[in-house]
């Protein structure tokens, strides 16, 4: 549907949600426990071979997202115990019998987006009746797994990617780590979300450290010898974890590294690039989020000459010409080396960036809402013309930016807009915004719940909007210019939880994609007008849902990682 126009797709996406013609499927997703059953009952007896089509399943067990009306589903009046336990119990028979719908072995990928742990009787179907799958993301809560089963090679063969979310005592990482560790698995993708109390840290160490002692004989190879993508989220890399991966992750035949939300990830990265055995690395995806999140991570910060990413010198001199880059590093106000910020990704981008197509830039501040963070601003310009191939941008905007009018004279925003003009063959712009919604005359999770549904739905117009307005300022652009921008998606804000009414809460994300027609005229808040046209705009951005973008566009790989939230929420997102 790539190729159609957007008024069409959206017809057909339209069509789709209100009719659900029994055809062929490709992609099945069961977002709650009330859609997963009425799936269910729109099955008749011989129906199963619309099914027999369908390589994906996903299933979101819980409420996962920030809601656009700002309301948090947990803080609804609670049920009492006995009320949990059977819309559990229930829960799990209406998935199960989804499960037995689907044809034996078609299959192909499997996700399961939950906080808990994938259940064990689905765990065994699956293992049993769906053997082909070679895509599974799933969490790995606390359980048993079947017949003393090493999670997951004894279970699924044909794995190619896997990618677990780990919430569990020290030993639940343990086991996995010896899992993968032990046995000769074709894994090609790895990636490992880890929860973990603090507390358990100095048990996490003794098992690191019993891990590098158990044996001094070589493998003769690799026990994941065709793994070549390697993402690591939530780890404490302040403990020995680069030894006992070393043990079954061949670094220098890895083709991308992930690292985000991991302490002392600069400590993880200068010591992979000390590495004197590894002569050059085939990295061609880098990602580093939380670079310097302690003013006393990776370099010394009183020499004022190092850089925040002196860590990464020298995996970048020891890879070649990289095609996409995350780096997302933390900004101290006491810290001399703000001054010099990312010296070493900036000459690396100058002098190689023709190669970029995907760029993701994201400054923190040191509290955990980001504001007034605009380090970048001067460099901006000079990184877009060092790297006009970008297709992707990921960059965190300033406290305020969204403030200012963006057809305004000097405003930020216009600013920032002109200097992506260089970037004729971007196509997802992914506009990052600090945690904390104060960019209006009043914050509405301080206010009456009853008034906060009114203020999500205008705060969703002004977002429309602002999009449509970057999208008109690159077509005028384009027009003095003689050239066409291809920039065709625009997403704002984080993929973040609401988790209570009360609490600071990320702008909830929106996604737009740019309409083909002309627009249309709408109405805007009487608070937010124009000197020049107050209360009518003009909106070309259409806004639709995260999984509806996934389908629409192919260039949407930026959003895999979001700086700035949990890694649960950072998990899941690659999954929607």
């Amino acid at each position: 549907m790539f190729g159609l126009h957007t008024d069409i797709e959206l017809i057909i996406l339209d069509y789709h949600d209100e009719q659900r013609p029994k055809s062929p499927l490709s992609n099945v997703e069961s977002m709650s426990r009330a859609s997963a059953l009425l799936f269910y009952q729109q099955f008749q007896p011989g129906d199963k071979d619309y099914l027999k089509h369908t390589r994906k399943l996903t299933v979101v067990h819980e409420e996962i997202t920030n809601p656009l009306n700002g309301f948090a589903p947990e803080d609804k009046d609670k049920p009492d115990e006995d009320a949990v336990k059977l819309a559990g119990d229930l829960g799990l028979v209406v998935f199960m019998a989804i499960l037995q719908l689907f044809p034996t072995n078609v299959l192909h990928e499997f996700r399961f987006v939950s906080s808990r742990c994938l259940p064990l009787m689905a765990l065994r179907h699956l293992s049993l009746k769906q053997r082909l799958i070679t895509n599974l993301r799933s969490s790995y809560v606390d359980s048993p797994l079947p017949m003393n089963a090493s999670w997951p090679s004894d279970l699924f063969h044909f794995v190619r990617h896997l990618d677990l979310y780990i919430d569990g005592p020290p030993s639940q990482l343990s086991d996995c780590l010896y899992g993968l560790a032990s046995t000769h698995t074709p894994i090609e993708s790895l990636s490992l979300t880890l929860y973990l109390h603090h507390d358990d840290s100095e048990d996490v160490q003794q098992y690191l450290w019993a891990a590098m002692e158990e044996s001094g004989v070589e493998r003769p190879r690799p026990a994941m010898p065709n793994l070549r993508e390697l993402a690591l989220s939530g780890f404490d890399l302040s403990l020995p974890y680069l030894p006992v991966l070393q043990k079954f992750v061949k670094f220098e035949r890895l083709t991308k590294l992930q690292v985000s939300n991991c302490h002392q990830a600069s400590t993880f990265f200068a010591d992979l690039g000390a590495i004197t055995s590894i002569e050059r690395f085939h990295l061609e995806h880098i990602a580093v989020d939380s670079l310097n999140e302690d003013p006393e991570d990776g370099a010394d910060s009183e020499e004022e000459d190092t850089p925040i990413d002196d860590c990464l010198e020298q995996v970048f001199q020891k890879s070649g010409k990289l095609q996409s880059l995350h780096l997302g590093w933390h900004e101290h106000c006491l810290d001399a080396r703000a001054v010099n910020t990312i010296q070493i990704t900036l000459q690396t981008l100058y002098r190689d960036g023709e190669s970029l197509r995907i760029l993701s830039l994201h400054p923190h501040n040191e509290t955990d809402y980001e504001e007034s963070v605009n380090s970048l601003g001067t460099h901006l310009e000079r990184v877009c013309e060092a790297c006009p191939n970008l297709e992707q941008l990921g960059y965190q905007l300033a406290d305020g930016t969204l403030d200012s009018e963006i057809g305004a004279p000097n405003s930020e925003l216009s600013e920032f807009v002109n200097r992506i003009a260089k970037l004729h063959n971007l196509h997802t712009l992914h506009l990052r915004y600090p945690h904390e919604v104060s960019a209006y005359p009043w914050d509405p999770y301080m206010c009456d719940l009853e008034e906060r549904r009114g203020y999500m739905k205008k705060l969703s117009r002004i977002l429309q909007y602002i999009a449509s307005e970057i999208f008109l300022q690159l077509e005028r652009l384009g027009k003095d210019t003689g050239l066409r921008h291809k920039l065709d998606t625009i997403v704002i804000g984080h993929f973040t939880t609401l988790r209570q009414q009360s609490s600071k809460c990320s702008l909830p994300q929106h996604c737009f994609i740019k309409a083909l027609t002309a627009g249309r005229r709408v109405d805007m808040p009487s608070d937010w007008t124009s000197p020049t046209d107050p209360g009518i705009r003009v909106f070309c951005a259409e806004l639709v849902s995260r999984t509806v973008l996934r389908q629409l566009r192919f260039h949407t790989e930026i959003l895999d990682l979001d700086p700035g939230v949990e890694p649960f929420e950072q998990w899941a997102a690659r999954a929607l």
